[in-house]
């Protein structure tokens, strides 16, 4: 079990909004997914979900930035991989965006067959190579010349994840870590997450295809932060291919993958970062999956707003406008101890 340490210190907190206010951390989000396992014919961002405005994943993602670059009171960068079976669409559900965002994409490797015969149709080969993409993008260079030392890194199905948490750039910080991963405790064994251990002294994760420890109890989350400096160290790193069993149709293929926390060997000073699951993590994978979605982002509204006026949570269904989750002064004062409002979308 590796060490690890709890969310909530407030001087992780404090540190990590000092760095994003000066301009000094960036967010890469992966967004290469399309819509298949939702029933859904588009990139999984563009699929509506929010409960009452039924905003798509990349709208809300939009607002997110939009509303804690008010807060933070300084633009927030955005760098978006896409797929480039996906680019022109997500390209596009961007193009009235106000901020700073830079698209780049992943690479393809052939699918192979159930001899591992390579096909000739390709498929997006997971995020292992995201950095490596991003550098050679230009988008490195680029983000250094603006002064961003810190990447969070997010993907797109997971609405809850916050793509500038300063907890997480805080403690990245102040630990001098090359990588910093935000975890969650498994529910039981059988869950379907890749788990976090320590192999030969080193940080590891571990899939969950790939028969992972009972014991390790810690759960990946996909939620990173690098250091800049971390990315040009690893540009060359050989990372293991991962052979994720597909049907198509009534045959077996294999997908070739790269994925992130391969990274890990290479990193010093590794931290994992604890958090409460309805806090970060609420992944959309399949239709399954939109009610305990659309459930936990009501959840999270209904404890931000009761946070924020001092009246106990609210049984209510509503939907807060992402200013209230990055509330500025003005707003913590307006709402202050004011009832909810009658209407189902609250505006600040």
């Amino acid at each position: 079990m590796p060490a690890y340490t709890e969310s909530g210190n407030p001087d992780d907190i404090a540190l990590g909004r000092a760095l994003i206010a000066s301009g000094k951390v960036g967010c890469i989000v992966l967004a290469g997914g399309d819509g298949s396992r939702l029933g859904w014919d588009g990139p999984k961002g563009t699929f509506p979900l929010s409960l009452v405005k039924q905003k798509t994943l990349f709208q809300m993602l939009q607002e997110k930035v939009d509303a804690a670059s008010h807060h933070f009171e300084i633009p927030l960068p955005l760098a978006i991989m896409t797929s480039p079976l996906n680019r022109e669409i997500t390209e596009k559900a961007f193009e009235n965006y106000p901020g700073q965002v830079d698209f780049f994409t992943q690479n393809m490797a052939p699918i192979l067959d159930e001899n591992k015969t390579p096909l000739s149709e390709k498929r997006p080969n997971g995020n292992g190579e995201v950095l490596k993409c991003f550098t050679k993008a230009g988008l490195y260079e680029k983000w250094k010349k603006q002064g961003i030392e810190y990447l969070s890194l997010i993907l797109i199905d997971n609405p809850l994840a916050d793509p500038f948490d300063p907890n997480l750039i805080g403690l990245h910080a102040k630990k001098k870590a090359d990588v910093t991963l935000k975890a969650i405790h498994r529910t039981s064994p059988e869950e379907k997450m890749g788990v976090i251990g320590q192999k030969e002294g080193r940080l590891c994760i571990v899939e969950y295809s790939e028969n992972p420890p009972k014991e390790w109890t810690l759960a990946n989350t996909s939620l990173f932060s690098f250091s800049l400096d971390f990315v040009a160290k690893t540009e060359d790193a050989p990372l293991p291919v991962h052979f994720a069993k597909k049907f198509l149709g009534k045959e077996i293929i294999y997908k070739q993958e790269h994925f992130l926390f391969d990274l890990l060997p290479f990193a010093e000073q590794p931290q994992v970062l604890v958090y409460p699951r309805e806090e970060i993590f609420a992944p959309l994978k399949s239709r399954e999956d939109v009610g305990p979605v659309q459930r936990a982002l009501l959840s999270r509204d209904q404890h931000s707003f009761a946070r924020l006026t001092g009246h106990p949570p609210s049984e209510e269904i509503f939907e807060l406008s992402a200013h209230f989750h990055y509330p500025t002064p003005e707003l913590i004062e307006k709402w202050k101890e004011r009832p909810l409002p009658s209407t189902s979308y609250v505006e600040p």
